[in-house]
């Protein structure tokens, strides 16, 4: 009891402080999109920009808070067995509820964008790789390889340990979870490809597209972060249970640090002034390839 209470304040603290801290967030990532990502120095434009990226962080804010009540509960009901140790799979759904907010901010703004309709015919029609580096595209589902392979231990635990079946649909239930979260991310990522949002200026579509390349990167981020979370991290949340197959646990080391060091590799291209300028590459790009 006392550890779910705990567990629920911790979570409701964090996404306090997270959502106090949102406009300062915001206006730090609107700095790094100016002085690293290049785009101009327009006070109007970063002004809506910073509102925009700091409902972001707001949603992710209500997210952490509503998981961690989530998770506070199911540790009170499951007990400990299923969440040994209870510290990382907090964690994971503490991250998990932080992706879910910044779901529904994006889809949100995709259906309140739907009456825009799609780009039209004289433009040709957006590719994720016109926002995000090759690393990136590649990279997200690369991670989601993870959590598949985390079902097929999850799946070996259930059919051969001789205790603890729980720790196999602690590794069975969150590589199927896994599958939804990247539907509606992939999803979600197609619609803004589409969005079409007229801009008076220059300086407006630059920022615009810059925007669109920071949602696409928040879904990005949620991906490789379930990836990671429910896959590579996964398989090192326990000890393995007697009868389990012996390369299962060298092979779950191999995992976690494959794994990591994809994320390693993501967030490096993301962070670059490369990533954060190819947006502008696009906006760039011949009439003929427009």
């Amino acid at each position: 009891m006392g550890l779910s209470l705990g567990l629920v304040v911790v979570a409701v603290v964090g996404g306090a402080l997270l959502f106090l801290s949102r406009k300062s967030i915001a206006r730090s990532q609107v700095g790094r999109l100016v002085y690293t990502g290049g785009l101009p120095k327009d006070e109007k434009l970063m002004a809506a920009a910073e509102s925009r990226l700091a409902q972001t962080q707001a949603a992710s804010a209500v997210g952490l808070a509503v998981a961690g009540v989530v998770v506070g509960g199911i540790v009170l009901l499951a007990g400990g067995d299923l969440f040994s140790p209870v510290l990382g799979w907090t964690f994971m759904g503490m991250v998990a509820g932080i992706g879910i907010g910044s779901f529904v901010l994006q889809y949100r703004a995709v259906r309140a964008a739907r009456p825009a309709g799609p780009r039209t015919a004289t433009l040709r029609q957006r590719r994720l790789g016109d926002y995000l580096t090759p690393v990136e595209v590649i990279g997200q589902y690369a991670m989601l390889v993870f959590p598949l392979l985390a079902l097929g231990l999850g799946v070996l635990v259930l059919t051969t340990a001789d205790e603890h079946a729980s720790r196999g649909w602690a590794l069975a239930i969150p590589g199927l979870a896994t599958i939804p979260i990247a539907a509606v991310g992939i999803y979600l990522q197609r619609r803004i490809l589409q969005l079409n949002q007229p801009a008076a200026t220059e300086d407006e579509l630059r920022w615009q597209e810059a925007l669109r390349a920071k949602a696409l990167r928040d879904m990005l981020n949620i991906l490789i972060g379930a990836g990671w979370l429910f896959g590579a991290a996964a398989v090192l949340s326990f000890e393995w249970p007697a009868g389990v197959p012996a390369f299962a646990a060298p092979f779950a080391w191999v995992m976690f640090i494959g794994g990591t060091a994809v994320e390693c590799l993501i967030w490096g291209a993301a962070d670059s002034k490369r990533g954060l300028r190819r947006s502008q590459q696009a906006i760039q790009a011949p009439l003929g390839d427009r």
